[in-house]
Protein backbone atom coordinates (compact mmCIF):
# COMPACT_ATOMS: atom_id res chain seq x y z
CA UNK A 1 0.00 0.00 0.00
CA UNK A 2 2.38 2.37 -1.35
CA UNK A 3 -0.36 4.25 -2.60
CA UNK A 4 -1.37 7.66 -0.21
CA UNK A 5 -5.04 8.56 0.03
CA UNK A 6 -5.74 12.22 0.92
CA UNK A 7 -8.74 10.98 2.82
CA UNK A 8 -7.09 9.15 5.46
CA UNK A 9 -4.23 11.80 5.69
CA UNK A 10 -7.13 14.45 5.86
CA UNK A 11 -9.24 12.53 8.78
CA UNK A 12 -5.94 11.62 10.98
CA UNK A 13 -5.89 15.70 10.73
CA UNK A 14 -9.22 16.14 11.49
CA UNK A 15 -9.09 13.96 14.35
CA UNK A 16 -5.68 15.58 15.96
CA UNK A 17 -7.57 18.86 15.92
CA UNK A 18 -10.42 17.48 17.57
CA UNK A 19 -8.57 16.06 20.04
CA UNK A 20 -6.56 19.24 20.76
CA UNK A 21 -9.87 21.14 20.39
CA UNK A 22 -11.97 18.64 23.33
CA UNK A 23 -8.33 18.99 25.43
CA UNK A 24 -8.28 22.78 25.33
CA UNK A 25 -11.91 22.94 25.77
CA UNK A 26 -12.09 20.38 28.78
CA UNK A 27 -9.11 22.72 30.21
CA UNK A 28 -11.32 26.57 29.80
CA UNK A 29 -13.97 24.76 31.39
CA UNK A 30 -12.49 23.80 34.45
CA UNK A 31 -10.50 27.28 34.43
CA UNK A 32 -14.24 28.89 34.57
CA UNK A 33 -15.92 26.90 37.01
Amino acid sequence: MTKRIPGVEGMRQLGVLFASFCEANSVVNRLTL
